[in-house]
C-alpha cells in the first residue's frame, strides 16, 4: 500500500478528504489494529506520514510513558 492508496481509503471511509497528517496517521494506526494493513505497510506509511509532519499529541505520548514507568 502508498500514501495515495491510504488517502483514497480514507475519502471512502470518511466520505471527505484527510484534514492533515495526523488525522491520516490515526486513520493508518486504526487500519493496522484492525488487521487491514500488514507491519511492514505500517511501518513504511508511518516513516512517510512522520516526514510529513504527523506526529501523536502530547497527551498521547505522556500517558505511553507513564504507562512504561508503571511496568
Amino acid at each position: 500500500m502508498n500514501l495515495e492508496k491510504l488517502i483514497s481509503q480514507f475519502i471512502e471511509t470518511k466520505n471527505r478528504q484527510p484534514e492533515n497528517a495526523d488525522e491520516l496517521l490515526d486513520f493508518l494506526q486504526r487500519s493496522y489494529l484492525t488487521g487491514q494493513v500488514t507491519l511492514s505497510q505500517y511501518q513504511s506509511l508511518f516513516r512517510v506520514l512522520q516526514d510529513r509532519g504527523a506526529k501523536k499529541p502530547d497527551y498521547f505520548n505522556d500517558e505511553t510513558k507513564t504507562e512504561t514507568m508503571k511496568a
